[in-house]
C-alpha cells in the first residue's frame, strides 16, 4: 500500500512506470563485473562534492507529504536537492 503514495515506481512488476527488467541480462556475469565499480577513494573525492543522497522533486503539495520526511532525513544526513520542492543545489550547465 505504501507504493501507492508515490508518483512513479520502479518495480520488477511489468505494470510499473519504470519496469526493472534482466531479460536483456546476457549472463551473470554481467552482474558480478568489476566494469563500473568504482573505487571508494574515487567516491570519497566525490563526496566533497556530492551528497550521498539526491532528492528531485517539483510537485511540493503531494498527498503523501513526503517533503516533510525529506525535510527531517536532511537533519540527519546530506540531501543534494534539485527540483522546486526543498532546493538546496542548483543544477549543473
Amino acid at each position: 500500500p505504501v507504493i501507492t503514495l508515490f508518483n512513479y515506481t520502479a518495480t520488477f512488476s511489468r505494470h510499473s512506470h519504470l519496469p526493472l527488467t534482466t531479460q536483456y541480462l546476457e549472463s551473470i556475469e554481467v552482474l558480478k563485473s568489476l566494469r563500473y565499480l568504482v573505487p571508494l577513494q574515487s567516491k570519497n573525492k566525490l563526496r566533497k562534492r556530492l551528497a550521498p543522497l539526491v532528492y528531485v522533486q517539483s510537485d511540493c503539495d503531494p498527498p503523501s507529504d513526503r517533503d516533510s520526511y525529506v525535510r527531517e532525513l536532511m537533519a540527519y544526513i546530506e540531501v543534494d536537492s534539485y527540483g522546486e520542492c526543498l532546493r538546496n543545489k542548483d543544477l549543473p550547465q
